[in-house]
């Protein structure tokens, strides 16, 4: 352990690339110089190609619990016993769940960051929780919600995109998901007019793409999808709002990200995001799952997005909002490794 720098091994229970990923993601990169970290994933080249640009060890772990894995879960539970950390970090379900079943065996304080609506049974057992909003804060448990708190996510000055499309443009950027929104949009307009081109971009099981496949076959050809991950720039470059239908939220990255870049949002008026910005400032909310209010609001933010792009053009909304600042979120997760973890 070098010198002076607590241990923290970050146990991240996926194998994709979403929103929790880039949480770990951002911890190191802003964090790696004052804690040594340790990185330790499901078996994904996606992630390890990723973080590969940090000079830190990067393992890959199975996390699904089984009786006939007894031995590789004993070896798991051998390497964090003999690691030295100062604490362990998990992310995700899978992570937490494996870690909570570990935790009678291993010396080290658990920390689960709680990154959505998931089943209690996650959260039960670590020593400390971080909740990304308010609505997940309140959602727990009165057990867990007493070793919680509340460390928002964090993005990014960006710089702000002045020039606005020509056509309305709205892009939903989520993984290809029922809870997401996609179906949802599509059943919605199938007997209105769509006043936006809208394209969905992401990708999912097969299962869920061709549930989307049937449901864009049955709606306007204002609708379209690129089955696309990874860098977003060109396409928030290009969009006149963004669109989160979400059907439960724990916050939202990609309401965020908009927002810095001086992009309005549409979005579902679900968990954590009423907690991200202002109606009818910011852009707009319309009652989650409900189609009239959605086709509704569709239509007056197709009409007005330019009334609050000026006004994200005049009023930096990380100026406005300086707890989604990311350097605002590591200094907080750096207090809290330094309270609970000494």
């Amino acid at each position: 352990m070098e010198q002076n720098k607590l241990k923290i091994v970050l146990i991240l229970g996926s194998d994709k690339w979403g929103g929790g990923e880039k949480h770990v993601f951002d911890l190191i990169d802003n964090l790696r110089g004052h804690f040594e970290f340790v990185l330790i994933t499901k078996h994904s080249k996606t992630l390890k190609d990723i973080f590969s640009k940090f000079d830190i060890e990067h393992l890959q772990w199975q996390m699904s619990f089984s009786l006939s894995n007894i031995s590789q879960h004993k070896r798991q539970i051998a390497w964090l016993n003999s690691s030295s950390a100062n604490g362990v970090h998990c992310h995700l379900n899978d992570a937490s769940f494996m870690l909570s079943l570990y935790r009678p065996f291993i010396q080290t304080k658990i920390i689960s960051t709680v990154h959505g609506f998931s089943s209690h049974l996650y959260y039960l057992l670590p020593h400390y929780l971080i909740s990304v909003s308010n609505a997940i804060h309140s959602y727990l448990l009165p057990m867990s919600r007493k070793k919680s708190c509340v460390i928002y996510n964090g993005v990014k000055n960006e710089e702000i995109i002045q020039k606005s499309p020509t056509k309305n443009q709205a892009y939903v950027f989520a993984t290809i998901h029922p809870n997401k929104g996609q179906e949802f949009i599509c059943n919605s307009l199938k007997q209105a007019e769509c006043p936006s081109k809208i394209t969905f971009v992401g990708t999912g099981s097969n299962n869920y793409e061709d549930r989307l496949r049937t449901a864009m076959s049955e709606t306007s050809p204002e609708i379209s999808w690129i089955p696309k991950t990874g860098d977003l720039q060109k396409y928030f470059e290009s969009a006149s709002f963004i669109i989160i239908p979400s059907f439960k939220e724990a916050l939202s990255y990609v309401a965020l990200e908009a927002l810095s870049r001086g992009i309005p949002v549409l979005a579902s008026s679900t968990g954590g995001l009423s907690e991200v910005f202002e109606d009818q400032k910011h852009g707009l909310f319309f009652k989650t799952g409900d189609p009239v209010d959605f086709v509704k609001k569709l239509e007056q933010m197709s009409r007005d997005h330019l009334k609050y792009k000026q006004y994200l053009l005049e009023n930096s909304f990380l100026d406005e909002n300086p707890h989604f600042k990311i350097d605002e979120m590591c200094k907080t997760i750096s207090k809290f490794y330094l309270q609970k973890l000494i």
